[in-house]
């Protein structure tokens, strides 16, 4: 097979580039999938596959890869589940779709078009010249596309296009894995659920795609005695609390929960209430007249015992 793919920067913060299984499966796929609408011929039929596509059997990919099969069925969960491909399938064979193809492997030139077209099966050529042509042309106005928005895009990102940037690929494992990692007195994200990504989702776009701003609530999160759980309300952090709101992840980065030498609240004692029925006096001044008022009459008795 001829031809070449784009890898966007970005897969670098990617979390499957932490996973060499996943990332060795995910390059293969997109190595794999049909660059333009075409047909091919598996189990005595015709098949349309349309760019970003490819046929899927995990046996066959078990066998070139070199990976059991188990494994790859769990790596493909993991990327369907990460929204990164979809998945139809029969009961002979599965046809896999690489979401946002187009947004990061649209632009071909006619170099590729034409060295590929000769390595073609006598099957795939059923694609007439015209149609080519035509396919061409509408390339050559998507790369002059793509060209001038990237151009704009860079001088001037409008609220939709960055939100749309930052929405497009969020780190999900990533930022549970982040969690998992620091936050080691809390209990841990077992599942990503779809409202748990939902949130997810929400957070990640009010602090502009920011992985730091997580890292630091999680840090502050473990830092704190009250989020662990050391109050009067029994209560500790969980994920589900601090990604429900806007407000829970900045009451942490604002200190809300930071640890404090004058906060004793969890260690007060009756004493500590006679102190508020007495405000005008310092606590060293209640101090004072409670040691008077409790040992002086027992020194004078005892002065006068004598």
């Amino acid at each position: 097979m001829m031809g070449w793919i784009k890898l966007h920067r970005e897969l670098k913060d990617h979390w499957i580039n932490e996973d060499s299984r996943a990332f060795h499966l995910w390059i293969n796929f997109l190595m794999e999938a049909s660059h333009k609408e075409r047909k091919t011929y598996i189990n005595g039929k015709v098949i349309k596959l349309k760019p970003g596509q490819l046929v899927f059997g995990r046996k066959r990919w078990s066998r070139e890869l070199k990976i059991d099969e188990s494994k790859i069925y769990r790596t493909i969960k993991l990327l369907k589940e990460s929204e990164m491909i979809k998945i139809d399938s029969t009961n002979k064979y599965s046809i896999i779709t690489i979401l946002n193809w187009e947004k990061y492997q649209k632009t071909f030139n006619e170099d590729f078009y034409i060295q590929n077209e000769k390595q073609q099966s006598p099957l795939d050529k059923t694609i007439d010249k015209e149609s080519l042509n035509k396919d061409l042309l509408e390339n050559k106005k998507d790369e002059k596309h793509e060209i001038k928005h990237t151009e704009k895009h860079q001088k001037n990102l409008g609220k939709k296009d960055l939100k749309d940037d930052i929405s497009s690929n969020i780190p999900y494992f990533k930022i549970k894995d982040l969690f998992n990692a620091i936050c080691i007195s809390l209990p841990r994200i077992i599942k990503l659920t779809d409202r748990r990504k939902k949130k997810i989702k929400e957070r990640w776009i009010k602090f502009k795609g920011d992985i730091k701003v997580f890292k630091k609530v999680f840090l502050k999160v473990q830092e704190s005695s009250f989020c662990k759980g050391n109050n009067n309300f029994n209560w500790k952090v969980t994920i589900d609390w601090l990604i429900d709101s806007d407000i829970n992840m900045i009451k942490v980065l604002e200190g809300t929960y930071d640890e404090r030498k004058e906060n004793t609240k969890h260690h007060r004692t009756k004493f500590h209430n006679f102190t508020s029925r007495t405000k005008k006096y310092t606590a060293k001044e209640l101090e004072e007249k409670v040691r008077w008022k409790f040992d002086t009459p027992l020194i004078n008795n005892s002065l006068m015992g004598n």
